[in-house]
């Protein structure tokens, strides 16, 4: 292009030179007809090429146009995945506490649960049971007693000796295993006006002591006690010196005892 404009000025230069020398020859006045034509040409190639700049110009700022759009289409579309992530994270956040509280109050709830059922299920949780129910033998109505002294009751009679803690040769129970137990005595003696006592006894100590006097007869000596025990507590039953016990049929005289929940 600046080629085409150089050119213009030269034809335009020489044009005003020969219009000064006045040529009359018909080749001057060809030469300047063929210098207006190259003129006009070269104007004409200048405004086409004005025109397709223009063109140019106008596609050029059109598509700057399709960018800023696409721009801020993707700025739209980043805030909105921005918000959507915050949101998306809080929710997170919030499921996740509830799920914290959620396992929490799950916890509250096997501990509640754990320590209402403990006393019955304490047994099975630890995997041991223990129970023995046993009895004089006192067949025809035999007595037992009376005696001297304090002296050990040994029931022979055993009708229930779970855990084998109980040793009908020697009278004892021996505690297997830490925890609260449950112990019921009952006696009968048919004689009137009489005292009768019975003891029950640990490690060689009382803990549990229960005296009556028969009035007319058959009275009936009954007493139930709640102990915590170590293992290896030793349990046996003794009773008072002149106690004696009788019984209509075997077992009226009979000592019972169960762990109620370990420790």
């Amino acid at each position: 292009m600046a080629a085409s404009v150089t050119q213009l000025v030269l034809l335009l230069c020489l044009s005003g030179t020969l219009a000064d020398q006045s040529f009359t020859s018909s080749d001057a006045i060809t030469a300047q007809e063929s210098i207006r034509r190259d003129i006009k040409a070269e104007l004409k190639e200048l405004r086409d090429m004005v025109v397709q700049q223009n063109e140019e110009l106008k596609a050029t700022k059109a598509a700057l146009d399709i960018q800023r759009m696409l721009v801020g289409d993707l700025r739209r579309e980043n805030s909105a995945l921005g918000a959507s992530q915050r949101a998306t994270t809080i929710r997170l956040e919030r499921l996740e506490k509830e799920n914290k509280m959620l396992k929490k109050n799950v916890e509250m709830e096997n501990k509640e649960k754990a320590t209402e059922i403990m006393p019955a299920q304490g047994l099975n949780t630890l995997g041991t049971k223990v129970a023995f129910s046993v009895a004089l033998d006192c067949p025809g109505g035999l007595t037992y007693g009376p005696f001297d002294e304090l002296t050990k009751v040994i029931f022979k009679w055993v009708s229930t000796n779970i855990g084998n803690a109980y040793n009908p040769a020697t009278g004892t129970f021996t505690v297997p295993v830490r925890g609260v137990y449950y112990f019921r005595f009952s006696g009968v003696d048919d004689r009137a006006n009489m005292w009768m006592g019975v003891f029950l006894y640990k490690n060689d100590q009382s803990v549990k002591y229960k005296q009556l006097q028969n009035g007319d007869g058959h009275l009936n000596l009954s007493f139930t006690v709640i102990l915590q025990l170590e293992r290896g507590d030793v349990i046996d039953a003794r009773i008072f010196p002149g106690t004696r016990f009788a019984a209509a049929a075997s077992g009226d005289i009979n000592l019972s005892g169960f762990l109620l929940f370990s420790l």
